[in-house]
């Protein structure tokens, strides 16, 4: 696959193999320090804070590495064990301003299609998460296929639909609502 990286000031923070996270130097290229994220379960996504640690998502945890040493300084289940017993389809993973994470991708729904599936991690150490599987209201399956923060805040994302049993999806944007877990308006494209 290819890999997941991040920087950390001018250091690169390179998830090598989905278990083996290394920082290297800028100037050199040496390596800093190498951690095993195995715990993890694969890493599919990083991110640097402002306080110079990483924030790790991987498939059956998330959590935070020590960007000094790469200890892993605390981990939570992930959300998408709420996809089992398969797993969510293309999770992907934005951080919000106040530096929580969202967190976003598709399971199997009990009628045989698919459905979006929200999360919004809590950075706080604690490892929560809140949860959610928003109803479009339109599509027998739906995928979540992107999601992006604007300036304001505001989360926005591109879904797809396929209604019954179409080849080709309706394309979405709409909104994302924190505080009622629902989507917002729609604007086909």
């Amino acid at each position: 696959g290819v890999p997941v990286f991040t920087l950390l000031g001018e250091d690169v923070i390179l998830d090598e193999s989905n278990y083996l996270v290394t920082r290297l130097d800028a100037e050199s290229g040496a390596v800093v320090w190498s951690t095993d994220a195995t715990v993890l379960d694969a890493v599919l996504w990083m991110q640097s804070t402002d306080k110079g640690d990483i924030l790790v998502n991987g498939f059956d945890r998330w959590g935070k590495l020590d960007g000094a040493t790469g200890n892993l300084l605390w981990s939570g289940s992930s959300p998408a064990l709420t996809c089992q017993p398969m797993r969510c389809s293309n999770p992907k993973t934005v951080a919000l301003p106040d530096g929580d994470l969202l967190q976003v991708s598709s399971r199997v729904a009990s009628t045989g299609g698919t459905e979006p599936m929200v999360a919004l991690l809590h950075t706080d150490g604690s490892g929560t998460y809140e949860l959610w599987f928003p109803n479009s209201g339109v599509g027998t399956r739906s995928r979540i296929h992107s999601v992006e923060v604007d300036s304001q805040g505001e989360i926005w994302m591109h879904m797809n639909e396929w209604v019954d049993g179409g080849r080709i999806p309706l394309r979405w944007l709409t909104k994302f609502d924190l505080e009622t877990g629902t989507l917002t308006g729609r604007q086909a494209f």
